[in-house]
């Protein structure tokens, strides 16, 4: 990370992509909306003597299918943006490894890195975040009949069994999914193999260095955190300091917890919208480790 400081980059440009993406699907969506019967309706609210003006939207047949398809349609292409991100994080790792050597250090190609995502392993990649979307909306489905038998019975023991039962299986098969997409993402970026070839071997891999590579990803986890968690604690202190002794408004404020919340949370986010790839960078390098140990001893 220290030695290709432009991989940053890559977060920046498809954060932008992702803005675009999300508006052009808006364009879409109210095109699709505005196929449905709108009327206009007319209500009369006594407390201010005005009659309001309301829009209908009659939301029947084939076009309930259009916004279902539309729905699943941008958490898939969210989901894609996002794997393929990691995707590149892993193959500047995997460049960087194996072009070290101990006289020198190596350099990844964080373009060459895009271009391979965008062309050769896009279909791998849209295959790992489909699986990702079609556990996201299993769990939306299952949130939405477990909140709706909850109303209707109550406190219902055996409903609230069932519930919890079914959001920890729904917890469980959502990491194992994850899991297996950085499996497969590692050791893709290294072999160049399909998204399945590439998913069973990195869990054979993973498998035979369990240990090691449990600890060094529980570390760098750690590490992520604690960094995630030092800027923002920073950048709250910052605040807090510039309007007390910088600017000098703070008692101007209602309460000077309310900016400095604001600034913590946008902070988090992007930290954890930059830090929170280095994560997959590690797991990049130890599946190259593993590679390498195979390999060369």
């Amino acid at each position: 990370m220290v030695a290709t400081k432009r991989i940053s980059l890559v977060t920046v440009y498809y954060f932008f992509v992702s803005v675009i993406v999300l508006v052009v699907w808006g364009f879409g969506l109210i095109g699709v909306i505005s196929m449905h019967k709108i009327t206009a309706t007319t209500e009369y609210n006594p407390a201010t003597g005005k009659t309001m003006w309301q829009k209908h939207i009659d939301l029947k047949g084939d076009k309930i299918f259009m916004l279902v398809i539309m729905a699943f349609g941008i958490v898939w292409i969210m989901n894609f943006i996002r794997e393929k991100t990691k995707f590149i994080y892993m193959i500047s790792a995997a460049q960087f490894y194996f072009t070290s050597t101990r006289e020198k250090e190596g350099s990844a190609s964080v373009v060459a890195g895009m271009a391979i995502s965008n062309f050769k392993h896009a279909g791998s990649i849209a295959l790992g975040s489909l699986l990702h979307t079609f556990i996201f909306f299993l769990r939306l489905i299952v949130e939405m009949v477990m909140n709706a038998a909850e109303k209707k019975d109550g406190a219902n023991a055996l409903m609230c069994i069932v519930g919890c039962l079914l959001r920890c299986c729904i917890g469980c098969l959502e990491s194992l999914i994850e899991y297996l997409n950085t499996t497969a993402y590692a050791f893709m970026a290294i072999s160049g193999d399909s998204y399945c070839k590439s998913a069973w071997n990195g869990f054979l891999l993973n498998l035979k260095h369990l240990v090691k590579f449990y600890f060094a990803d529980t570390l760098a986890s750690m590490f992520v955190f604690i960094g995630m968690l030092t800027i923002t604690g920073l950048n709250g202190g910052t605040c807090y300091l510039i309007m007390k002794y910088g600017t000098k408004n703070s008692d101007q404020l209602t309460s000077i917890w309310i900016p400095m919340i604001t600034v913590m949370i946008a902070t988090l986010i992007i930290a954890e919208l930059f830090l929170g790839f280095f994560h997959q960078a590690v797991k990049a390098t130890l599946m190259c480790l593993a590679v390498d140990i195979e390999l060369n001893g």
